[in-house]
């Protein structure tokens, strides 16, 4: 009997999981994760600013383990112990055979103490659900959004539209240390971007970076104080510390450097955002196509490594990327067109309902995305 230890329940474990089922019963595979649902981070901003309920982004783990065949375990990862293969968890120790590291990233706060104790992380359905409960109560007069990238934008626009929605009009302010909005996009989806947060009202604070927070107040680095504000996070990202920890090599943030065949050590593997594949002298950009793809090559060479066959190398394919904001605007390229408005909108919200686990959870969120046109 072989043991296969996947490390996250996000979409690249998923997905290994159920190449891994075809394994047969020479297998066991075990599924550890310290949260009991695997999250749809996609929609995460759209709780925010529409009436959706956060379970339906909530798939129980312990259902998709019995249709994959694994063992659940819900612990807290401290560290793996690579040589004598055994992952070291808050409860017992777990010894493998092969390794499958799908942990994903967490917010950096880049060892700014004070900040993470005081910002709201934006990282999990129940952190979308506690700014969009705070936000109506009227407890902050400015939301500031650190971080100008693609999550920051939606964050930011849903802010707007639940303040509207509440009949309350709150100040946004959008801060990033670049020198414009989602920096690393083309020009004319980066002008576009802009010019729609200033229709929406939505104040933008470039080449600078959050200071210092308290419960009511913001200060920049600049030396500019919003108060009474909430800030909200998702200025960075970084993989867990036993991640950090392992031996081999690693990119800035944390993320593993895997061969082509997403190995990282003997009978280790890598796959989604804690995974850097380097094409050039630049690791791809993560996404959820990017983690389903790369778990599914991880799950085979698994399988093909128990059946003593070659590992087959990952071939990359990005269908592309979308920045939705949530008055019904959003550009991108998908298959390499450049696409604008409403169409890329409703390309983003398909491509969510078709990776959506649940078919009822599927109905009832196209029912809400239905249910009306934002406004600008």
């Amino acid at each position: 009997m072989k043991t296969v230890v996947i490390i996250g329940g996000g979409f690249a474990g998923l997905a290994a999981a159920a190449r891994l089922r075809r394994a047969g019963d020479g297998v066991e595979v075990i599924l550890i994760d310290r949260r009991p649902t695997h999250q749809f981070l996609p929609l995460l901003p759209d709780l925010v600013g529409r009436d959706l309920d956060p379970s339906l982004l909530c798939y129980p783990l312990a259902r998709a383990a019995a249709q994959t065949r694994c063992r659940l375990v819900q612990a807290t990862v401290h560290a793996v112990d690579i040589a004598a293969r055994r992952v070291l968890t808050d409860g017992d120790a777990i010894a493998f055979d092969y390794l499958l590291l799908a942990s994903g990233v967490e917010s950096d706060f880049y060892g700014q103490t004070q900040v993470r104790e005081r910002a709201c992380e934006f990282r999990a359905a129940e952190d979308a659900a506690r700014l969009r409960a705070r936000l109506p109560a009227g407890q902050a007069a400015t939301v500031v959004v650190a971080g100008g990238g693609y999550t920051g934008v939606e964050v930011a626009t849903h802010v707007v539209r639940a303040g509207r929605r509440a009949g309350l009009r709150h100040r946004v302010v959008l801060v990033d240390p670049a020198p414009a909005i989602c920096n690393a996009l083309p020009d004319p989806f980066r002008r576009y971007i802009a010019a729609n947060l200033l229709a929406m009202g939505i104040e933008t604070r470039l080449g600078t970076t959050v200071a210092d927070a308290t419960h009511d107040s913001v200060t920049l680095a600049g030396g500019e104080t919003f108060a009474p504000a909430a800030l909200v996070w998702t200025a960075g990202v970084r993989t867990a510390d036993f991640v950090h920890a392992l031996p081999g090599s690693k990119t800035r943030q944390g993320r593993l450097e895997a061969d082509p065949n997403l190995q990282f050590a003997d009978a280790c593997f890598a796959a989604g955002d804690v995974c850097a594949v380097v094409r050039g002298r630049q690791p791809l950009r993560m996404g959820v196509q990017a983690a389903i793809s790369q778990g599914a090559c991880a799950g085979d060479n698994i399988r093909r490594a128990i059946a003593g066959k070659p590992l087959r190398p990952y071939r990359p394919w990005d269908p592309g990327y979308l920045v939705p904001m949530a008055n019904g605007r959003a550009c991108g390229r998908v298959l390499g067109v450049p696409v604008y408005g409403r169409v890329a909108t409703w390309l983003h919200y398909a491509m969510c309902l078709v990776r959506l686990r649940g078919t009822g959870c599927r109905a009832t969120v196209l029912r809400v995305l239905l249910a009306g046109t934002p406004r600008r």
